[in-house]
């Protein structure tokens, strides 16, 4: 039974590769010419540049803070793709946290920043800090949690 049922998939598969035959595609270049002609250019939006997000209302940002909140919260990122955050809080160490390194380095440890979710609210909420030095130097394992 496990053979036929092989079979049919195999034969399934070969029936859907012949009717899929991309070889007859051909991309008119001079339509695509045309779309990036009437594109705009956003290479100098204030988007692209992450210190212009004092334009949504941002209040006063001390000097230097924001670029090291911003370095934390795209390290706290690669940390939680790459998984080594989940273990190793090198955005915290990063920010400092005070007299609580040992606590905060056996938590990351221990919880491997509770599956990695710790880890991704930490860099959201230093992506999103709207006065750009709440958590540097935050002695609290959950540095987001206000209680």
């Amino acid at each position: 039974m496990k053979k036929i049922g092989i079979i049919l998939i195999v034969m399934f598969a070969l029936l859907c590769n012949n009717n899929c035959k991309a070889n007859s595609y051909s991309p008119d270049d001079s339509a695509v010419e045309s779309l990036f002609n009437k594109a705009s250019d956003i290479s100098s939006s204030p988007f692209m540049d992450y210190t212009s997000i004092a334009l949504f209302g941002k209040k006063e940002v001390h000097e230097g803070a924001e670029d090291k909140q911003m370095v934390a919260g795209i390290v706290a990122v690669a940390q939680f793709v790459t998984v080594i955050g989940w273990f190793i809080p090198i955005h915290r160490l990063y920010l400092g946290v005070g007299d609580a390194m040992e606590k905060i380095l056996i938590g990351y440890i221990c919880t491997g920043s509770g599956c990695g979710m710790i880890l991704l609210v930490d860099a959201i909420s230093l992506l999103m800090d709207s006065e750009g030095t709440k958590y540097i130097g935050n002695p609290k394992f959950l540095m987001w949690n206000d209680q």
